[in-house]
């Protein structure tokens, strides 16, 4: 289960830690740290795009500078309001994409869509309704293990079908708008 780093400021009492407030992430301390991880982790940022330092990043050791996009596996974007998807074709090789509480409406987008190495999918709590439309597409996504879109108000047709996946067949199950799916997890 993957969830937002939150970093806590503390103060050592007597032996114990008290929690004293919180420090709110900054975009460099999340470059900085996806650079030994392949985690970016944006999350609680009040985003509305992927911010342009993200997609200029550059690691540098030994003379060399490699850009970051191409080497992250995970994208955590949960309790922003990402409304513009421009650039995201550059996300290739991200295999875990959370972009739960954002706002999204109606259906997925396109740019999300075309992330075809997706294995994990997290779009919870937002107001998709109408992906009975992108049900095929959906279906036809081999390489995705997991779909999350618990809390979404999913209209249509979309709420009961399986993805197949080569090892294992994995259900994907609605009920009242929730939807979620499990392989080898």
């Amino acid at each position: 289960v993957q969830t937002c780093a939150l970093p806590i400021l503390r103060k050592m009492h007597a032996g114990s830690i008290k929690i004293i407030g919180e420090q709110k992430p900054t975009i460099a301390a999340a470059l900085e740290a996806a650079e030994k991880s392949k985690v970016l982790d944006l999350c609680n940022l009040g985003l509305e795009r992927i911010p342009e330092p993200v997609w200029n990043h550059v690691i540098e050791h030994d003379d060399m500078q490699t850009p970051l996009i191409p080497i992250l596996r995970d994208v955590r974007l949960s309790n922003n309001k990402i409304a513009d998807f421009e650039g995201w074709e550059k996300l290739v090789n991200v295999t875990d994409l959370s972009l739960d509480s954002n706002g999204l409406a109606d259906t997925l987008p396109d740019e999300v869509l075309a992330l075809t190495n997706l294995t994990r999918l997290n779009i919870q709590s937002n107001q998709l309704r109408n992906l009975d439309k992108q049900t095929e597409l959906l279906r036809s996504f081999s390489f995705l293990n997991r779909l999350d879109l618990a809390e979404n108000a999913v209209a249509g047709t979309v709420h009961t079908f399986s993805l197949e996946t080569s090892a294992d067949t994995s259900a994907i199950s609605g009920q009242t708008g929730y939807m979620i799916g499990r392989a080898h997890v």
